[in-house]
């Protein structure tokens, strides 16, 4: 990490950071600001077995001396639409320039879901690509307050190995995606890390998201919910409603 994180010439977007202590301590959430969304505001709802095991993370969280708080949904639906929207013009840009033979090659699914933006006018694609921009404000000044933020990963656990995505209709909206891509848009790390496993053998993912430069601090706390998560973090589903 202590190299890959350096800022490179050759990528125009890369920063400097602050000098980051990459070290292997887990750090306790104790005395630091978290906040929990459980609900995205857009997409595929959660999964009951997801929200218990997510539930049960952040309370992890608190006992160690967080201060915990639900955080509400901070992007709209209509801000995913456009920026998916945008993806699929990008896509169908590139999708024009194959040949025949190249084109016979891409997943049929990819070819209809990259089609559907071949008829956003101009001035659409522009606004469809201001949610890109929309997105990243929203989130950071959604999460300023905050130190960490605790999400699923995803609503949903994996889907069958089959399927190109959790929906399968190409011209539906990337519903799987509402809990990551703010920060993907946003610039701030966030970090992926297993906090349990539902009844069916499916693992579930804890997002842990702070602000642009913690990345390091992400790591330890990161490390920290590994050793109190409990081995399989198993969640009692005869105790859930």
């Amino acid at each position: 990490m202590s190299i890959v994180a350096k800022p490179d010439v050759r990528d125009y977007l890369t920063r400097e950071y602050r000098e980051m202590d990459w070290s292997l301590t887990p750090l306790a959430p104790a005395g630091l600001r978290v906040a929990v969304q459980l609900d995205a505001g857009s997409g595929l709802d959660v999964e009951p077995e997801t929200l218990a095991i997510i539930e049960r993370a952040a309370s992890l969280f608190a006992d160690a001396g967080a201060t915990v708080e639900p955080l509400a949904p901070f992007v709209g639906a209509e801000v995913l639409d456009g920026l998916v929207n945008f993806w699929r013009s990008r896509s169908y840009a590139d999708l024009e320039l194959l040949s025949e033979a190249e084109r016979a090659a891409v997943l049929p699914f990819i070819v209809d879901w990259c089609s559907a933006g071949k008829d956003f006018t101009a001035a659409e694609t522009v606004r469809n690509r201001n949610c890109s921009d929309e997105m990243a404000r929203l989130t950071r000044l959604a999460t300023a307050p905050y130190d960490l933020v605790l999400s699923p990963v995803t609503p949903v656990a994996a889907f069958p190995a089959e399927d190109p995505m959790p929906i399968t209709d190409p011209l539906a909206t990337m519903g799987h995606i509402s809990f990551t891509v703010p920060y993907n848009m946003s610039g701030q790390p966030a970090v992926s890390i297993g906090a349990g496993i539902q009844a069916d053998g499916r693992t579930v993912g804890l997002q842990i998201a702070g602000p642009i430069g913690s990345d390091d601090r992400l790591m330890r706390v990161a490390h920290w919910f590994e050793t109190v998560r409990g081995a399989g973090a198993e969640v009692d589903w005869n105790a859930i409603p």
